[in-house]
């Protein structure tokens, strides 16, 4: 399990994370959430952080194959400067340098277009089947979402609704997420998504429903995110960006797979649903139509 010469240590940990021992998991984790920070402290005090021993850590370096922590702490220093210091949005913009050879534009949709490509590369189509098929087992499914994934939690869910029954959106605006754990039964499935950097709120949640002994399913970035443990089942996407923010393109894919899959699981059902849909709408004139004028006879 010792790291290859000219191996990527943070892809290494990603790359080895289900064999780390729970203190080397919460080492990895304060690494990978504070890459410019970490180069700068010593054992002692990201053992002071994590609430670990710094011998546990330094024994750790060498087991991967440093001669010791300074030597591995000089290696996550290059790597944060090499990454352009990508631990938040502020960072990435800073040193955000504008292309030589193609404009940002086209920059930007080649990267989406990649980070499509990569999740089909890695994504395993049972476990999005799974995850579909946990959805339609379950009696209520709520979505958690916050921040910059909301909008993939919202499309999920403005979908999803149309479909099949009893799929919820929570919204902490009366700081009430808690209040809903006493209507939940153990049919019940949370849906949880974020990508760095994380939202302690959906975090929290998620956790708390594990502990509860509720299914949770998660859509994330990686085996490093903290929803990975807490979740059944677990759909990971590319989220690089051509600039400062991450990119939801590849998660608003996975999200749309999985509606398709839904959809084709429960068509009949479906097709009924959004028919009853489709009369409200015209009934109560929410879409709009272009009104046809009449065009008037000269006399």
């Amino acid at each position: 399990m010792k790291l290859a010469k000219k191996q990527n240590l943070f892809q290494y940990f990603e790359n080895h994370f289900n064999q780390f021992t729970p203190t080397q998991k919460r080492f990895v984790r304060f690494i990978l959430a504070n890459r410019l920070e970490a180069s700068f402290l010593s054992a002692y005090e990201i053992a002071g952080k994590i609430k670990a021993n710094s011998s546990t850590l330094v024994r750790f370096a060498k087991s991967i194959g440093y001669k010791g922590y300074p030597e591995l702490q000089k290696d996550l220093g290059q790597l944060a400067i090499d990454e352009a210091k990508y631990s938040g949005q502020l960072e990435k913009a800073k040193h955000f340098k504008k292309p030589k050879e193609k404009n940002i534009i086209q920059l930007s949709l080649k990267r989406s277009f990649r980070n499509i490509l990569k999740t089909l590369e890695n994504i395993d189509e049972k476990s999005i089947e799974k995850f579909s098929e946990a959805i339609l087992a379950s009696r209520k499914k709520v979505i958690v979402a916050n921040r910059s994934s909301y909008s993939v939690g919202h499309f999920l869910y403005f979908e999803l609704k149309k479909i099949i029954p009893d799929v919820l959106f929570l919204s902490d605006y009366d700081h009430g997420y808690y209040d809903i754990f006493e209507d939940f039964e153990e049919s019940d499935l949370i849906i949880a998504i974020s990508v760095p950097r994380y939202t302690s709120i959906t975090i929290d949640f998620a956790k708390y429903a594990a502990k509860m002994g509720l299914n949770v399913i998660s859509i994330t970035d990686s085996r490093i995110s903290p929803l990975f443990p807490v979740s059944s089942i677990c759909l990971m996407a590319d989220i690089q960006s051509a600039t400062f923010h991450n990119s939801n393109v590849a998660l608003m894919a996975l999200a749309d797979a999985i509606i398709a899959r839904v959809f084709d699981s429960n068509r009949e059902v479906a097709i009924q649903r959004l028919e009853r849909e489709e009369r409200i709408l015209k009934d109560r004139k929410i879409i709009f139509y272009e009104k046809k004028q009449k065009l008037e006879r000269k006399n």
